[in-house]
């Protein structure tokens, strides 16, 4: 618009020459140009409104971003993947052995007691020929039972005779020390009436009323009388230690007995296993092992299961779900128990559900093999992983205003919130991270 405007004033300027005649001027051409009425009147541009609003718009968004840059803050997470589980774990129910499903008792979430009967499998084994083995060896196990029962009673009959005897023998020993005793005593007194008697001598030796060879026959008789004494002690401390022997020995027996009725009991033990495994060869019963709720259960009767399948899971009553997330190493640098988890479940979508927040309880400090960590979670790892236990705050789940139960081997989606940090920090990080790595 501006060159517009000076080509129109050049033009004026052109026409005003030509018919103006040329004289003498004190001043250039252009001042007198410009002193020169012209056609048109200065160009006056007219903003619009909505370009003002932009332009007030554009100036707002600027504020507001760099107020999100100077006090925004954002907060960090860790992504990492887990399985829902029971904090007391789950029992998976084998049969004891290869068999035939013959008949199911339960249904999947059916609540069972323990010793409830869950299966009943029959084995293959069923020939003529079998069967007639079977029956003689049930007859011999049962044989060699009543031989064990029969030794057990008689080593309590030999227990408690041995016992009678020992108590006599140490009433015997008892009566024994008391004889001993009074001997003892008399022997004594009679050593003070020898001693006595050999000082009278040697007053009477001192005396010279009788010879030196009467006082010497007089003096032995106290020395032989110690000798008894002596003698008689020592019988003593014999039959003392006699007597404790026989009381140890009177006190080791029933520990003895003991050992052998249990030695005898083991033996019972293994023949009547031997008769259960006997009598489970040919059909099995499987008990529930606790009581809780079922799950997964093989309902095919006829089909021939292996000694390694599960035949049901089993929830214990009264177990919680946990989410167990687990971490590789490089992921575990913060985080710690007592941290912020959303849950995001894959059976539900997440737009759906949305996350569920749990608290992160455990954190496990020895980190599990890849093999450990397949068995547990069936995913396959390159490196160890630890484990992380997170506490659910319910064991529900809303979905479009439904709740909706939580079931164990659910695979769980987790993110771990970390440290809270400005946002600008945030944007400054890998410059800082490339200056750091520079300067090493």
């Amino acid at each position: 618009m501006r060159r517009l405007q000076r080509v129109m004033d050049l033009q004026i300027r052109q026409e005003h020459r030509q018919t103006t005649p040329e004289k003498a001027s004190l001043f250039r051409p252009e001042a007198n140009g410009a002193r020169v009425a012209q056609m048109y009147g200065s160009i006056v541009l007219i903003r619009p409104v909505s370009l003002t609003v932009l332009l007030w718009l554009v100036v707002a968004v600027f504020v507001l971003v760099a107020n999100l840059l100077l006090f925004g803050h954002y907060t960090s997470r860790t992504h990492v993947t887990g399985i829902l589980l029971p904090d007391r774990g789950i029992l998976k129910i084998f049969p004891v052995q290869a068999g035939m499903l013959s008949e199911c008792h339960v249904r999947n979430g059916q609540h069972v007691h323990k010793g409830d009967v869950l299966f009943l499998l029959r084995s293959d084994r069923s020939t003529a020929a079998v069967r007639s083995v079977a029956t003689e060896m049930h007859a011999r196990l049962l044989a060699r039972r009543q031989s064990l029962m029969g030794e057990r009673e008689l080593s309590q009959t030999l227990s408690a005779q041995q016992a009678a005897d020992l108590q006599d023998r140490i009433g015997k020993l008892g009566k024994q020390q008391a004889a001993l005793d009074a001997e003892l005593r008399t022997a004594e007194e009679q050593l003070k009436i020898d001693e006595e008697t050999a000082g009278r001598y040697r007053q009477l030796e001192n005396a010279k009323l009788i010879s030196v060879v009467d006082l010497r026959e007089k003096e032995r008789v106290p020395l032989e009388q110690q000798k008894t004494i002596a003698e008689l002690r020592r019988s003593e401390i014999e039959l003392e230690q006699e007597r404790k022997g026989v009381a140890a020995q009177l006190e080791r027996l029933p520990l003895e007995l003991q050992l052998q009725d249990a030695a005898l009991e083991r033996g019972v033990y293994e023949l009547d296993g031997q008769l259960n495994e006997q009598d489970a060869s040919h059909e099995m019963v499987v008990h529930a092992p606790a009581d809780g709720t079922l799950s997964a259960v093989l309902d095919h009767t006829g089909l021939t299961v292996e000694a390694n399948t599960t035949l049901a899971v089993l929830v214990p009553s009264g177990a919680r779900l946990e989410a167990h997330l687990y971490a590789p190493g490089s992921a575990l640098g913060f985080i710690k128990p007592g941290k912020t988890v959303l849950l995001r479940y894959r059976a539900y979508a997440s737009r759906q559900a949305g996350p569920q927040i749990a608290e992160l309880g455990e954190v496990s400090p020895v980190a599990l093999s890849p093999n450990d960590y397949t068995a547990r979670t069936g995913v396959s790892a390159q490196e160890p992983m630890y484990e992380m236990i997170a506490k659910l705050p319910a064991q529900t789940l809303t979905v479009f205003g439904m709740a909706w139960d939580l079931l164990p081997g659910m695979q769980v989606d987790a993110d771990i919130l970390l440290e809270r940090r400005p946002l600008k920090d945030g944007l400054f990080e890998p410059i800082l991270a490339a200056k750091g790595n520079l300067t090493r």
